[in-house]
């Protein structure tokens, strides 16, 4: 049996829930509070402990030395503002929350800033969960470190190049 199969069997129930919630976007709210730095509730503290520990069993995605994966957001530009603060060219961003990529280049098409991460070794593969024709999500987990390697704007969108560490 494969270790993917065995940790996969492995997840607990509430493990699955968290994913479940992820997944459906019941878990947006908590994502935006941990992203904020808000005080979570015990529930949602256990929640934010499940997914984490679920994430643990679900295999990395291995991207080819020249693939990247992008995470496409939409936002104001105030939080523009905020995000080109939060990843200063050359030093370390620690994420805050989960953060969602894609292995699709056009799934936000409204977006207006732009994460890069070149050969990803770190990210969980939640394709089975969201297949190619829909997102094909891979996922970090909170407290992943990346470094910005560049950053450019250009007709009003902004791009970043990172590195995972």
């Amino acid at each position: 049996m494969s270790r993917d199969r065995i940790n996969e069997l492995l997840q607990t129930f509430d493990e699955k829930i968290a994913i479940n919630k992820w997944l459906s976007s019941d878990f947006y709210y908590i994502n935006q509070k941990m992203y904020m730095n808000q005080k979570l509730t015990k529930d949602e503290k256990k929640l934010v402990k499940d997914l984490y520990r679920g994430l643990n069993k679900e295999p990395y995605y291995i991207a080819k030395n020249d693939e990247y994966i992008i995470r496409v957001i939409e936002v104001d530009d105030n939080t523009i503002q905020d995000i080109i603060n939060t990843h200063p060219l050359n030093k370390i961003y620690k994420s805050k929350a989960f953060e969602s990529y894609s292995l699709k280049n056009n799934y936000n098409p409204n977006g207006n800033v732009f994460f890069y991460v070149k050969g990803s070794q770190k990210a969980r593969n939640m394709v089975k969960y969201n297949p190619m024709e829909r997102e094909a999500e891979v996922l970090y987990q909170y407290g992943t470190k990346f470094i910005t390697k560049d950053y450019y704007t250009n007709n009003g969108k902004h791009y970043f190049l990172l590195e995972e560490l």
